[in-house]
């Protein structure tokens, strides 16, 4: 799960990086950290003595939704000190 939180984090950094709006940012890097996530269990059904498992998605999952509301409430609570909308 901290993994996923992290590489969360990471994705959405860069994707801010290249100019992209902090909503849509929060959106493809949530994606992308899923797609990443279900291509992970995906591999692991191929390596011996792993499985890949739907549940092990959810968890990842977890992660990024948790990391997700660090962030929108980190930067709602940043703004409100600035004054200045969140977009």
């Amino acid at each position: 799960m901290a993994e996923y939180a992290i590489l969360y984090l990471l994705l959405c950094n860069a994707i801010k990086q290249l100019g992209v709006a902090f909503t849509p940012a929060l959106a493809l890097a949530a994606i992308a950290s899923l797609l990443y996530a279900l291509s992970d269990e995906f591999h692991q059904r191929f390596v011996a003595g792993r499985t890949g498992s739907l549940r092990d998605v959810g968890i990842d999952s977890a992660g990024i939704i948790i990391m997700g509301l660090i962030i929108v409430i980190s930067q709602s609570k940043r703004m409100s000190r600035e004054g200045t909308p969140v977009s």
